[in-house]
């Protein structure tokens, strides 16, 4: 997971929109299935917007539930997130907000500090397509 060093650190409400946004699935040795919630509290743990959420979060269901893992990329070649299961768990890695473990189970985290809310968080408008 530390192979994100190096990548640019824009957090993923300071880019120009949800199109510069990709997910890309990575084999892990586990793969889990998660609800809604769930993808919608690690996508806003990892700094996204609504939209981008709503955009977004079926790809990253999906790169989960068949892969076990996922790289978020924002913008060209800059991964901001690392995402991987690991039993019952989905750990991550944000360049802009830390790393954290979501536990599936219990639908919580149980390690990594709790971003700034998105009021509080630089903001830039999404660009109109």
């Amino acid at each position: 997971m530390a192979g994100i060093m190096g990548c640019s650190r824009s957090a993923p409400e300071e880019t120009t929109g949800i199109d510069e946004i990709s997910i890309v699935p990575k084999r892990s040795g586990n793969a889990v299935e998660l609800n809604a919630n769930a993808v919608y509290s690690i996508m806003k743990r990892c700094g996204f917007t609504d939209e981008q959420v709503y955009y977004h979060g079926t790809a990253l269901k999906e790169a989960l539930k068949n892969y076990g893992g996922a790289c978020i990329y924002v913008g060209k070649g800059n991964a901001e997130v690392l995402l991987r299961v690991q039993g019952e768990e989905v750990q991550g890695v944000s360049q802009s907000y830390g790393y954290f473990v979501y536990d599936v189970k219990a639908s919580d985290f149980k390690l990594g500090g709790v971003p700034l809310p998105q009021t509080q968080a630089p903001q830039r408008p999404i660009a109109p397509r």
